[in-house]
This record gives structure tokens, sequence and C-alpha cells, in this order.
């Protein structure tokens, strides 16, 4: 048999019954709040005042005009901690008219919110991961492109060294290179300068773009001029 306290004296009556017996009390009926649904929805939904609104507290409205600051979200926060480490006698006294047990409102609200803010939670986490894996992805498929310019820059080296100037095309080093991997769209060379074109299936699009100079018998490159988006190149090209 279900039990709760008189609203008056505090003796024990059954929960259904409207009068207590021992003092004759009217029991004043009301929905039970339930201290971890509000501490829930302060966490949660702090930014927007609903657990506020769940206590029937009208200054809630406060939270809302507000929530586009996050000022409310973060004393959300700290109100879910009050409510947490607030002890159940205490909380009964304040919003449930000091009676310790009563209908609870609060259950449903407990798995509507903590499901809403498991798919929030998983939300933030996809949205940061996604394209973090995805840069990753187009980085490693960079790499491709990057071995067919390391063979490049060694046949424009070899000419330079021999010829004593930039080679002013592909066909002009007498090379019959062609690009060893399918993420290559196209290679070519303008005085010195090598041109590769990446192809879509990288994820990506823009020309690498490697400018020779020549200093005390060595060539050396630069790649900043690359149209390729920075974060897929190489640190030294970004």
């Amino acid at each position: 048999m279900t039990m709760k306290n008189c609203q008056s004296c505090g003796g024990q009556l059954e929960q259904t019954l409207d009068q207590c017996p021992s003092c004759g009390a009217i029991q004043e009926s009301f929905a039970y709040t339930s201290k971890t649904a509000a501490a829930v929805l302060a966490f949660f939904g702090g930014n927007f005042g609903l657990h506020r609104f769940y206590l029937g507290q009208w200054w809630g409205v406060l939270y809302l005009l507000l929530f586009w600051t996050y000022i409310p979200a973060l004393v959300g926060i700290i109100e879910a901690i009050v409510f947490s480490l607030r002890d159940q006698q205490t909380w009964n006294a304040q919003y449930n008219k000091g009676i310790s047990f009563g209908r609870e409102k609060g259950g449903l609200i407990l798995i509507i919110v903590l499901t809403v803010g498991m798919i929030f939670i998983l939300g933030i986490l996809a949205a940061i991961a996604l394209p973090a894996y995805q840069d990753y992805t187009i980085r490693a498929k960079m790499t491709e492109p990057m071995l067919d310019a390391a063979e490049l820059k060694m046949i424009v080296a070899e000419h330079v060294l021999v010829e004593g100037a930039w080679p002013q095309s592909l066909a002009s080093t007498g090379s019959d290179f062609r690009p060893q991997s399918s993420l290559v769209q196209s290679a070519t060379i303008e005085d010195g300068v090598i041109h590769i074109q990446v192809a879509p299936a990288t994820g990506t699009q823009g020309e690498l773009i490697f400018v020779p100079s020549y200093e005390e018998g060595e060539v050396t490159w630069s790649c900043e001029e690359s149209t390729v988006p920075a974060r897929y190149l190489p640190a030294a090209c970004r």
C-alpha cells in the first residue's frame, strides 16, 4: 500500500485519500516535482529555462529572452549541480509543499530529456569527428600526387644541372614521365614550375604548384602558391 504524508499534521495516510484520518485536513492535490528531472532539464535545457517552467516558475521566460547570450546555459549547469546536491527533504520543503511522496511527473520527462540529450551530444561529436575524418582521408589521398611531384622535381633538377636553365615544358626535358597515380588529373612543367592538377577523386580540387629556386648548385622548392586548400597540403606548403 502506497502511503504519503499529511500536508497538515505530517501523519501517514493512503495515497488515494483526499482527507487525513488523523486531523481531518483536506489534502490539496498538486503535481509532485522530481529533483532528478529538474536537474536534467537544467543541465540540458537551462539555456531555455526548461527547468524553471517544469517547476512552475514563470520567470523561466527570462532564460528564453537571454538564451542567445548562453549565460542561461551556464546558469542552468550550475543550477543542475545545486539541484543534484540538495537533499530530498529540503527539496520537498521548497517545491513539494513539504510532502515526501506524491505523484511523480518527472519520470517521462527525464527519459525524454536524457534521450534528447544523448542525441544532442552524439550530434555534436559527429559534427566534430566527421569533418576531421574527411580531412584526414583527403590528406592521405594527397600523398599520391605528392609522390608524382617528387619524381618531377628530380627531372627538373637534373635538367637545370645539365642544361643550366629551367625546362620550358615537360617535353623539353626528354622525359617520358607519366603520372603513376590515378588521383593526378594532369602534370605539366612551365619554366621549371611544376603544376599538378589533382583529380576530383581526392575529395578536393585545385593545383599543386611547386616553384623552384637554384642556389649554390642546389635546387629548392616552395609550394605556397598551390591552390589546393591549405589544410590538405603538407606542412611545408601551408
